[in-house]
């Protein structure tokens, strides 16, 4: 579907001290795959700062004026902005019968040593959950779900930086469409009907189904294999997710994997080569990456699974994959509340 893109601009006038707890400076690794990796709280610590850095935002709208001269690391600032989003919106574990992605972007100031000031911290968050209540509320979806919140700095300046924020909703179902031969190499939810364009939007083979495409058809019945596969947590709790991780690749990188052809002309993908793909990627997402230790997800759990068939200069055609994996934690109830929905969440200035 079409991505709706915010901008927001968040100036932010610091006024003064709100006692809160400080830690170390977090350091960055370069994984194997890329990517820039922090060396982030986990577990109970993880659990117990977020609660914190909650109740020292309610505080702050509580007392706006108060004088805050306590400083974070940018890197804490991301951290909290994206963490504490997620526990208290987030419904990854819905089954989705359909998603759209969003973008919002903010401006968030920094300073000269490249550090956030807290008050500038709290604003940030309050705008940032204000764009994406307006970009969850204006989504086609009737039975809405937040299935996660992504948060990532796309430049840096003297004196600020520029955040992209990159929400995922959906229209959640309680019957989804799930095939109950999936185990079997070759086996999978296609049958011979499902002859199907690379791409989302061009449909089947024959023209129909036209809002489609191999790449989604695929994706969605790797989401519900994933939500069958969680395990439910017992009375009183429920499961959280942290500290995400985004890894992105095509068949050029995964050529056994995930679908790739030289030839850009040949779209059709028969339901033989579905099955075979569905399968190829099932093993790739649950098995090959999580036991990776290269791509810095050892023992966590996707969250997002985003599949879109791109054509790459003419050279190739295959389905781009961005993979969000993070840290299931079953959380106390009593510790980290209940799931919030955005739009009825009163709790933040609108």
């Amino acid at each position: 579907m079409k991505k709706t893109l915010f901008k927001v601009a968040v100036i932010a006038v610091v006024i003064g001290a709100l006692m809160v707890s400080c830690k170390k400076e977090q350091e960055i690794a370069l994984s194997g795959s890329g990517q820039t990796v922090p060396n982030v709280p986990q577990g109970q610590d993880a659990i117990t700062r977020i609660v914190n850095f909650r109740n020292q935002l309610e505080t702050y709208k509580k007392n706006p004026s108060t004088r805050i001269i306590e400083t974070v690391s940018l890197t804490d600032a991301l951290w909290y902005i994206e963490n504490l989003f997620n526990v208290t919106y987030a419904m990854p574990e819905e089954f989705y019968s359909e998603t759209d992605v969003f973008e919002v972007d903010l401006m968030m100031p920094v300073d000269t040593a490249g550090r956030v000031a807290l008050m500038d911290l709290f604003e940030t968050y309050n705008h940032l959950v204000s764009a994406a209540r307006t970009a969850y509320a204006n989504d086609v979806f009737i039975n809405k779900g937040f299935a996660y919140l992504l948060v990532k700095v796309e430049e840096q300046y003297e004196d600020y930086v520029r955040l992209v924020i990159r929400g995922k909703t959906g229209e959640r179902t309680t019957h989804p469409n799930i095939h109950p031969h999936d185990s079997a190499m070759f086996f999978g939810p296609f049958d011979t009907t499902d002859y199907w364009q690379y791409a989302d939007g061009m449909g089947k083979c024959d023209n129909t189904c036209l809002w489609s495409g191999a790449d989604k058809e695929i994706q969605r019945y790797l989401e519900n294999y994933l939500r069958i596969t969680l395990s439910t947590p017992e009375a009183g709790a429920r499961a959280v997710y942290l500290n995400p991780i985004t890894i992105t690749l095509d068949g050029s990188n995964k050529p056994d994997d995930v679908f790739y052809r030289h030839d850009v002309d040949a779209t059709c993908i028969d339901f033989n080569n579905m099955n075979r793909l569905y399968q190829r990627e099932k093993r790739l997402i649950f098995e090959t990456i999580p036991n990776d230790m290269s791509f810095h997800v050892y023992g966590f759990t996707p969250m997002g699974i985003e599949i879109d068939g791109q054509n790459v200069n003419e050279a190739y055609i295959t389905h781009k994959n961005e993979l969000t994996y993070a840290q299931r934690i079953i959380a106390s109830i009593d510790a980290i509340g209940e799931t919030q929905d955005l739009l009825d969440d009163q709790n933040c200035e609108p």
